[in-house]
């Protein structure tokens, strides 16, 4: 009835984790109330290795509270078994499809390797002999294997070198002179389907030693045919040697720059050689396909797998050149003419055209051509820059071949023509195709003529765009001029002149003709001008303009002539002299007008002296005299303007009415000339007069209809004070009387105010007043200003205040408001009295009460439900009704404490003291503190009521329900091993918190201890507060220390407890589990550097290898792999045995400076070889990876084996012959080096000189100069030609000898000089 947890490893017995099955390493199964059972996945791999049944074992442990979860010691473990499925197999067969040995052999190898799959268990194959159609003798050719087994090993797969078992059988030199002989090799198992037999025999071959051979090669080394012959014959001869038996001889083609069925017809023949027939000879077919190209070849070889079929040095292969018969392609231009522009006008050079030559016919060889260049009326370098250009066609391969039905291809280029700049009349040149290659044949069209259409221009323009004159000048120069480009053509260009404001002032063109000719470079041929004469009417006027235009000629010309815009027209001014002047000015001394307000007062100037034939302007100006611009009238500033059909010009002054009693006004305006030829000196003003109307008036109001005045001035102690003013609307110059007087209401005169009645007359210089009461006058924006203050300076502007003092007497009783009012009078028909023209005033009382809280504090309960709370009346008497207002304000309690008071109003009526209400007090379920809340009193009649105690405080006690939880936020971690923190932490899991509460974490130990794997925590607090909320957590730091040691997973468990159980209760999740997973690791290497070793005759060595612990210390057992990998001809198995079980162990308890060594034993095979070597490697298993690191350069090191200077080679030397004639002079007698038939994994090499005794090397025979003689493991019989030389001259026998001799200690010379 509570959670229990248990935890799952897996170890390895012989299967891998990697490949065989998923780990489970210390996986946490957990039961829970009521839960009975839990299960694990482990994921099972196929790894596709043919192997053995697999096991490897789970173990069940307690995780944590192993007091109480006993495990039953025979339920601890479970053993698994992994069958081997039926899919995983090898394939296996013998290297090669047949075997070829010499009676002398002495034995063969025999391999059988696997083609497919991957070993984890030993599997046998059985290798049988069986003799073949009696033809070979066992047991006197060979052993007889009998159900011989070969042991495939666990690693064995199909990557070479690892992937194969040999086995060697004696072959026996029976001393019987016979022929070939056969035997058959067959291999079964019967572990079928597992091991399946690819291939299940294969054919041994034993020849003779010594075997006649003839030498077959090709008639010729080349062969040539035409590619029109059609065929080409093709001999092979027996060159050297008879035949008693017939021989195959296979011949095939293959192709090299000819195709296959396009050049040649290809063909694989055997050719049959035997005692009547010495030479075969077969035909080749030869396929002419039209097509120009180069020479092509294919080539020739032969074969044959008779062992006394050899070919002739130089003659087993042999080619055939396809000589080019007369194909030819034709070639031709695209187009008989082409036309080209001079000048390309976006590139501003010159232009282009494209030019094709089409080529018709098949070729399969690059050709070329050349375009060569004509002058007709171009010139080449000037006109056009092409003299010659050689176009190569390009052959690429897989380009199409169409023969003669068209074109397959085509070449193009540009042709440019020279941009001269020069504007002329098109040429032309020619440009023609000639052949540089007897196969290729032009076509019409072979020429093209080729047209440069000029498109040059000139730019034309006038040489000024403006001409200035006098009208007496008599004429003007008006030239054209060539802007741009040259002329080897005339061109035309038209002159036009047209009318501006000078009409009869010139002599007008009508199209006049310049003309510019070829050939006009510097700049005064450049230029034609012309003379327009210009006539003086003696008339006064302004300057005076009329045009110039240059225009088109007829239409040959408006392509190549352009007329700038900028360029094409002129302007000619004739200025006027400045002799005439003429007199003005106003035409009246005084003007006089009734003030009015936007109305117009015309006043006119005029010519008084003198004749206008053009306009002249004066300008007029208003200046101030006694009236003000913008009140009385708007400013004058203008022009006025007269010309030859006006002579007088007149403009408005606009008057205004300012609406002010003001005396009649004046302004004056002024006139003055802005030319030297206008005069102004005798009228030059005038002056204006403004009349007042009798519309004028200002108004005058009381300011408010309503006024209060206190009964008595609390500063003073005495009756109020106020002003009572009016509001002056209007502009007052002078004069204006107005009368204020009051009147009594409910308010008494004497007793209850001071009466007043004044009279106040106000003008633009000074101020009077009589009767009764005090004045005021308050200017816009100004303080107050008394009637003594106001001095004759200050004008009255609208908004202006004219006010009286009006003033309360206080009679200390405590009564409603009075009233009484104050009233304006009109004593002047020019001052308006408007509404209001009366204000009442009402006196108002001041005295007040005092009133505050009853108790300055409440004490209360959370359940208890509501509270009463009072306001008192402390002082005063109250004859009227007055309120004041409860609110509620939060100290430490919140709305979830409380319904709150928002405002809340108390009446009190005439003599009442004492008014009560109620707070609700809610319970919130929350684990809080006390709580307080602020009652505060306050009102609106503050004049009136004075709060004395204005706050209360309320005293919520908490009730003893209410409570939180805390749980452990996870309860369990995994963590890996280090020096470092880890965070644990507490979850607040429900209730709500306005106080704090405290709980506290401690560690039991469990398989980690204190000081090594962590630091107790004991009794640590953590603190919640009143900010947190359900689903917080507070953590803290747990440390954990790495102990550097290799060990186990290690567990501790963190406790959670309450300190005050009542308001901080712990959850089902008590406590966490913390799982520290070691990453601590040992460093382990080889401990000796390169070992060296050496073969023992016919024995075994051994040789050490160590693995030592370098760094580290454990509490676990650890493995390190052991394996090997085979360099050149060392092989595993053959030349060393590594131990069964190749793994080394380390023990808890161990650290560094421990060592493993092992033994590995050398075999020696009895094979002549060189040293060779191994390399010995280790590795972590994959189960400690993580717990096992190799020092870097420590993985590996190499085992050297020296090879066993018993290990021999024989070697003799025989001749055919010991004797040669000189008459067969270049026939050849043979020397022969024969090797004994032993294994060989290397190269041997020996070397044979001849040595003169009375014969002299060069003259009596072709000596022999430390020929090389290599002999690897398939080569057993090198021969030599020893060649007699004719000197032609008479002697005895002479005589030169043989040597044999090896620089390698492995080979024993038995026969050394013959």
């Amino acid at each position: 009835e509570r959670n229990v947890s248990v935890e799952l490893t897996t170890s390895s017995a012989t299967a891998s984790e990697s490949s065989d099955y998923s780990q489970l390493n210390h996986f946490v199964l957990t039961f829970s109330t009521g839960l009975s059972s839990q299960c694990a996945i482990v994921k099972i791999l196929d790894d596709t290795v043919l192997e053995a049944n697999q096991s490897f074992s789970i173990t069940l442990s307690a995780l944590s509270n192993p007091e109480v979860v006993y495990i039953p010691q025979e339920t601890d473990v479970a053993e698994i078994t992994i069958r081997e499925d039926s899919f995983d197999y090898i394939e296996v067969a013998f290297e090669k499809d047949f075997y070829h040995v010499s009676d002398e052999a002495q034995w063969l190898q025999v391999c059988i390797v696997i083609v497919k799959g991957e070993l984890e268990r030993n599997v046998t194959v059985e290798l049988d002999t069986i003799a073949n159609n009696n033809q070979t003798n066992q047991p006197l050719d060979s052993d007889i294997l009998e159900a011989h087994m070969l042991h495939f090993l666990p690693g064995q797969s199909s990557y070479p070198p690892n992937n194969k078992q040999c086995e060697l059988i004696t072959i026996i030199n029976d001393d019987i002179v016979e022929g070939n002989e056969t035997f058959e090799l067959t291999l079964s198992t019967t572990l079928y389907p597992k091991v399946v037999i690819a291939t299940s025999n294969t054919t041994v071959f034993i020849s003779p030693e010594f075997v006649d051979t003839v030498a077959i090669g090709f008639s010729e080394e080349l062969y040539m045919v035409q590619e029109g012959d059609g065929s080409v014959e093709v001999c092979v001869n027996i060159d050297s040697g008879s035949l008693q038996r017939e021989v195959v001889v296979s011949l095939a083609t293959y192709p090299n720059t000819a195709e296959d069925s396009v050049d040649f017809s290809s063909l694989s023949v055997d050719l049959t050689f035997g005692a009547a027939n010495s030479q075969q000879c077969i035909e080749i077919s030869i396929l002419d396909d039209n097509c120009l190209e180069d020479t092509q070849n294919f080539q020739m070889d032969l074969s044959s797998r008779d062992p006394a079929v050899t070919f002739t040095p130089g003659r087993q292969n042999s080619s055939v050149d396809i000589l080019e018969d007369m194909d030819y392609v034709e070639v031709k231009l695209d187009s008989a003419s082409h036309t080209i522009l001079s000048e390309d006008d976006t590139m501003g050079s010159g232009n282009s055209v494209e030019v094709c030559l089409l080529v018709t016919g098949c070729f399969e060889r690059n050709f070329s051509v050349n375009l060569v260049t004509s002058s007709r009326t171009a010139v080449y370098g000037s006109d056009y820059p092409l003299q010659s250009m050689r176009v190569e066609f390009e052959y690429e391969v897989g380009q199409p071949s169409c023969g003669s039905s068209g074109n397959c291809t085509q070449m193009c280029i540009d042709v440019f023509a020279e941009y001269d700049e020069i504007l002329e009349y098109n040429e032309e040149f020619a440009l023609r195709i000639v052949p540089l290659d007897a196969s290729v044949k032009p076509q019409d069209p072979n020429t093209t003529t080729i047209t440069i259409i000029d498109n040059d221009y000139v730019s034309i323009g006038l040489a000024g765009n403006k001409y200035q004159t006098t009208d007496d000048a008599g004429y003007v120069q008006v030239c054209a001029e060539l802007v741009d480009g040259e002329l080897e053509r005339p061109v035309t260009v038209l002159m036009t002149t047209m009318d501006g404001t000078a009409t009869a002032d010139y002599v007008p063109l009508m199209s006049k003709e310049l003309n510019f000719v070829s050939g006009q470079s510097d700049h005064m041929d450049r230029t034609q001008c012309l003379n327009l004469t210009i006539m003086d009417d003696s008339i006064l006027e302004n300057t005076e303009e009329f045009y110039v235009h240059l225009n088109y000629t007829p239409m040959e010309d408006r392509a190549v002539v352009f007329i700038p815009p900028l360029n094409s027209n002129s302007t000619i001014y004739i200025q006027e002299d400045q002799s005439d002047s003429v007199e003005i000015g106003f035409l009246q001394p005084q003007y006089y007008i009734t003030e009015c307000d936007q109305c117009t007062l015309e006043v006119c100037v005029g010519l008084l002296e003198g004749t206008l034939e053009k306009s002249v302007t004066v300008k007029v100006e208003s200046q101030d005299g006694s009236s003000e611009y913008g009140l009385d009238y708007n400013v004058v500033y203008l022009n006025s303007t007269l010309n030859e059909s006006q002579s007088v010009s007149c403009f408005d002054v606009t008057i205004l009415d300012d609406t002010c009693l003001e005396p009649s006004q004046n302004l004056s305006l002024h006139l003055s000339s802005y030319e030297d030829a206008v005069m102004v000196e005798d009228h030059p003003s005038t002056t204006v007069t403004i009349f007042e109307d009798s519309l004028d008036f200002v108004e005058v109001s009381l300011l408010k209809e309503v006024y209060e005045i206190a009964n008595e001035d609390d500063e003073i102690g005495d009756g109020g004070r106020i002003v009572v003013c009016t509001v002056l609307q209007g502009c007052l110059h002078r004069k204006a009387p107005f009368r204020f007087f009051t009147r009594e209401d409910t308010a008494s005169e004497g007793s209850d105010y001071v009466p007043l009645d004044l009279t106040l007359n106000f003008g633009s210089e000074s101020m009077t007043q009589s009767g009764s009461g005090e004045a005021a006058f308050l200017q816009s924006g100004s303080d107050y200003i008394s009637s003594g203050d106001y001095s004759s300076g200050a004008l009255f502007e609208e908004d202006d205040l004219i006010c009286v003092v009006i003033q309360s007497q206080s009679d200390s009783i405590l009564e409603n408001s009075e009233r009484f009012s104050i009233f304006l009078d009109m004593l002047d028909p020019a001052v308006h009295i408007e509404q209001p023209s009366n204000s009442a005033i009402t006196i108002v009382d001041n005295d007040y009460v005092e009133v505050g809280m009853q108790y300055n504090e409440y004490i209360t309960t959370e359940g208890e439900g509501s509270l009463q709370v009072c306001v008192e009346v402390v002082s005063g008497v109250l004859e009227r009704n007055i309120s004041v207002e409860l609110t509620t304000y939060s100290e430490t309690a919140s709305s979830r404490d409380y319904r709150p008071l928002n405002g809340e109003f108390l009446v009190f009526e005439p003599g009442q003291v004492l008014q009560c209400t109620y707070v609700n007090i809610i319970d919130d379920s929350i684990l809080e503190w006390n709580e307080t809340i602020i009652l505060r009193l306050h009102t609106n009649l503050s004049s009136i009521v004075r709060i004395v105690s204005e706050k209360s405080e309320i005293i919520i006690l908490e009730d003893d329900t209410d409570f939180v939880e805390m749980n452990m936020n996870s309860t369990r971690f995994l963590v890996a091993e280090c020096d470092c923190n880890i965070s644990i932490c507490v979850e607040f899991t429900d209730g709500i918190l306005e106080r704090n509460v405290s709980v506290s974490l401690s560690t039991e130990q469990g398989t980690a201890t204190n000081t090594d794997d962590f630091l107790e925590i004991g009794g640590r607090e953590i603190k919640f507060t009143r900010q947190n909320a359900a689903g917080d957590l507070i953590c803290t730091e747990l440390s954990l220390m790495d102990d550097k040691k290799t060990e186990y997973v290690e567990h501790l468990s963190v406790v959670l407890q309450g300190s005050e159980e009542r308001i901080a209760r712990i959850g089902p999740r008590n406590y966490s589990s913390v799982a520290i997973v070691d990453n601590d690791f040992v460093e382990v290497g080889l401990e000796q550097e390169d070992l060296q070793s050496i073969e023992i005759h016919g024995g075994m060595n051994t040789v050490t290898a160590c693995v030592a612990m370098r760094t580290g210390v454990l509490e676990r057992p650890v493995q390190v792999d052991i394996f090997t990998i085979d360099r050149g001809y060392c092989k595993a198995g053959f030349d060393y045995v590594i131990p069964n079980r190749p793994y080394v162990s380390f023990l808890p308890g161990e650290a560094g400076g421990v060592k493993r060594c092992f033994n590995i034993t050398v075999v020696d095979d009895v094979i002549v070889e060189d040293d060779e070597y191994f390399s010995l490697m280790i590795q972590p298993s994959s189960a400690d990876e993580s717990s096992v690191q190799v020092v870097m350069g420590e993985d590996s090191i190499g085992v050297s084996i020296a090879e066993d200077s018993r290990d021999e080679l024989n070697m003799t030397m025989t001749v055919t012959s010991t004797s040669i004639s000189e008459e067969l002079e270049t026939m050849a007698q043979q020397v022969c080096i024969q090797r004994s038939r032993v294994i060989l994994e290397k190269e041997v090499v020996a070397f044979i000189s001849t040595v003169d005794v009375n014969a002299t090397a060069g003259e009596d025979y072709i000596p022999l100069k430390n020929e090389t003689l290599v002999f690897d493991n398939t080569v057993f019989k090198i021969c030599l030609d020893l060649v007699a030389i004719d000197d032609e001259e008479f002697e005895g026998i002479e005589t030169f000898g043989l040597m044999l001799e090896s620089n390698d200690p492995a080979v024993v010379i038995t026969n050394g000089y013959i």
